[in-house]
């Protein structure tokens, strides 16, 4: 957990760290050799010496680079517009952060970098390059006129501007070289500083103070943070030094961002006592480097999917408090091209995964509920910008407002069923004495189940309450699931490629003696003095029959109405759940054709060793949501556009799943005795390797509905099928009865 970088055959003497000792009792959730008690008392420890206190709300930010925003020049009329609507689109979601690393062609140039990635130009607001040759003061030297404007303008917006810096560049001061610099190879100047020179962390802290008062900047993205000076007997005076830097600028200024990259995944919770998160997905975003452990056609999916993959890490293993752990909300848009050129101009700026991002976002809240790191949001492309939804963007806003309204709830969360896993629902838990939250995600293509216990085992004080309801706050709202005591058990379920969000709620049965319950559907239940039984708003998934139970009634009614309609009843539930009273159940058909996300084409018995043939309807609903969409998102898609498999969600796609597949033996796929053409799908655009390979689909949009089609899947030798599905569609309910 605490990795001081010691060199053991060096002998001397150093002082050393504190230390914590203290003892807890045991759980009994414990995820050999993880104890849950043991997570949590080690992290309260760490917590009480975060420099910047406890968070009673989350960090929003959202990271520039990830919209590529190098490619904006705001020394033009054209990169200050594009830059504005970032800002809008930012105050827009709630967000409150920006990092800023615009190019400016009037302050830098890429010719003159000196860092071994290339992007000096864009550091401390395009200033890094004169900065570190000494050509620019800090204190003294005036901001330029575009520089100050955008600064003026992300201010008309409530946003807070953070610059990206390199600490180890070669700084020289008042333009001398000074002993902090030493020979390296990370920099093409063959020279970095030293951050175990006291002198140079005085520097630093100076210059990095300035700057923040000068600007009014809200915080720093530190990258490029390598402890690289082999003249020390060990790495740990620079890990000390960087510490000192770190901690002297939050006291200047308690209340700034402090996001840190380079490397800061590697050392534990102690490292992040200055800063306010660690390095987001634990490496580089690009797509690209993480690749697709968890194949989808939506990045989002994807991206999100390697997010709980890491802070699992984060959580589970380094112990880090949930203050410091960091977000990824949504995906980096790729930034060169197949052979590695970097893109200067605007490239793929229209990238917004429309029907994935609220997977990524639930996933974020989940395991980051401190620390929303925003990366491409729908803002530079006019066209994303323009007709990007309003109910979307009540979505996000509304989730970040949940993320602040039950913080201290949300930074107990513990992974209670491991890391995820296609195999079985990846669950995370977090509990406070009067609310609980339970996050289920499933990677896997079938629907999984997960066996709740109401105990410690997940968190929950079972001294608060003997009862607790189970409420899905998504995607239904208001569906309750259950009824337990503590000690029951309960199967919960998450959809196939899906988040499931569900409340739990203690219930005090002595004070509501006479409250009645309703379970299985969303919707209110009330009784009248006559015992009659009135549930109301009910909501369902369409075209399924669901089934209703009311519970803890007093006697059994002689007449139900749901929605004003009265319907028939059973007063025979045969629930699990020991729940109280009397109970009666309400079986109800609701409207609609009956579909879902993620559906399988048709039933799927495999496995199947050459062919797979099958029939498969096109129902008219799915049509009508996808004719819907395209109406309310009337974006003008490219055929540059269609080679991304999240872009255009008018689409209705045929995605067979596989494993062990390759890209370089597609299948063959005959429709209606056609043989059509299948595409290639990646988690980005333009690096198609193996790594980011998602699969093929085929784009069924212009199949008839109603219409029995006829379908023969050649299979690729050493590949097996799983399943045949459709992507881009999005489970409807109704609230009326059939």
């Amino acid at each position: 957990m605490y990795r001081p970088f010691m060199n053991s055959t060096y002998y001397g003497t150093w002082m050393g760290d504190g230390f914590i000792l203290g003892q807890t009792n045991l759980a009994k959730n414990v995820q050999d050799p993880i104890d849950f008690n043991e997570i949590r008392a080690y992290r309260d420890a760490v917590s009480h010496f975060l420099e910047d206190g406890i968070r009673n709300s989350a960090i929003r930010v959202n990271v520039g680079w990830d919209e590529n925003d190098y490619q904006m020049d705001i020394s033009t009329q054209s990169g200050q517009d594009e830059y504005e609507r970032v800002f809008q689109r930012n105050q827009d979601l709630g967000v409150t952060h920006v990092i800023f690393a615009p190019s400016n062609n009037a302050s830098s140039s890429r010719v003159n970098n000196t860092d071994a990635w290339g992007w000096e130009n864009v550091l401390w607001f395009s200033l890094g390059q004169k900065i570190r040759m000494g050509e620019w003061d800090t204190l003294l030297s005036p901001i330029p006129n575009e520089v100050s404007y955008m600064i003026q303008r992300a201010n008309v917006h409530g946003i807070q501007l953070m610059a990206y810096v390199y600490p180890i560049l070669a700084f020289r001061k008042d333009g001398v070289d000074q002993d902090w610099l030493f020979p390296c190879i990370y920099n093409k100047n063959g020279l970095c500083a030293s951050l175990a020179s006291v002198e140079f962390q005085d520097y630093l802290i100076q210059s990095l103070g300035n700057f923040l008062k000068r600007t009014g900047v809200g915080g720093f993205a530190f990258d490029y943070t390598f402890f690289n000076d082999n003249r020390q007997q060990n790495a740990y005076s620079q890990w000390r030094g960087w510490m000192r830097v770190l901690s002297e600028v939050r006291k200047m200024y308690p209340s700034i961002v402090i996001d840190q990259r380079q490397e800061a995944h590697k050392y534990g919770a102690w490292y992040q006592l200055p800063s306010t998160y660690a390095e987001p997905i634990a490496g580089d975003e690009n797509p690209e480097t993480y690749g697709a452990r968890f194949p989808s056609l939506h990045t989002d999916h994807t991206a999100a999917d390697n997010l709980r993959q890491v802070n699992y890490q984060y959580i589970m293993e380094q112990m880090m408090p949930l203050q410091r752990v960091p977000g990824f909300c949504f995906h980096q848009t790729e930034r060169s091209f197949a052979n590695g050129k970097l893109a200067l101009q605007d490239w793929n700026i229209r990238d917004f995964d429309l029907l994935g991002y609220r997977y990524s976002l639930l996933s974020s809240l989940a395991v980051a509920p401190s620390n929303f790191v925003l990366t491409m949001i729908p803002a530079r492309d006019l066209a994303e910008f323009t007709y990007f939804p309003s109910k979307d963007i009540d979505f996000i806003k509304d989730w970040l407002h949940f993320a602040d309204q039950y913080q201290a709830v949300l930074q107990n969360a513990l992974y209670i069923s491991g890391p995820p896993n296609t195999s079985r629902p990846d669950v995370v838990a977090a509990f406070g004495d009067s609310i609980g939250f339970l996050f289920l995600f499933n990677t896997g293509i079938e629907k999984q189940y997960y066996t709740l216990t109401l105990d410690d085992s997940i968190g929950i004080n079972t001294t608060a309450s003997v009862y607790w309801l189970l409420v899905e706050r998504y995607p239904l709202l208001g569906k309750t699931l259950g009824l337990l005591s503590i000690g029951e058990e309960m199967e919960v379920y998450v959809n196939p490629r899906a988040a499931h969000v569900v409340d739990a709620i203690p219930v005090n049965l002595t004070q509501d003696i006479n409250r009645t319950f309703l379970l299985g559907v969303a919707g209110a239940v009330n009784t009248d003095m006559n015992g009659d039984v009135f549930l109301t708003d009910i909501a369902g998934q369409s075209g399924v029959k669901e089934i209703a139970y009311v519970v803890n009634l007093k006697a059994i009614p002689k007449h139900v109405y749901v929605n004003g309609a009265e319907i028939s009843f059973v007063s025979d539930c045969n629930l699990s759940m020991k729940t109280p009273g009397l109970c009666i159940r309400v079986d109800m058909q609701f409207c609609g054709d009956a579909f879902s996300s993620f559906m399988p084409i048709a039933n799927f018995s495999g496995p199947y060793q050459l062919w797979y043939n099958t029939t498969f309807t096109i129902l008219p609903g799915m049509i009508d949501q996808i004719l819907s969409r395209k109406q309310h998102y009337p974006i003008p898609w490219t055929l540059q556009d269609a080679s991304a498999s999240w872009l255009n969600p008018a689409r209705l796609l045929l995605y067979p799943v596989f494993t062990n597949a390759s890209k370089n033996e597609p299948p063959s796929l005959i429709i209606n005795g056609e043989v059509v053409a299948l595409t290639a799908a990646y988690t980005g655009r333009d690096h198609m390797t193996a790594g980011t390979f998602t699969g093929w689909y085929y784009d069924a949009t212009s199949l008839s509905a109603s219409s029995s089609h006829a379908l023969s899947l050649r299979i690729p030798s050493g590949a097996a099928l799983q399943g045949v599905f459709w992507e881009n569609l999005e489970t409807p309910f109704s609230n009326t009865l059939c």
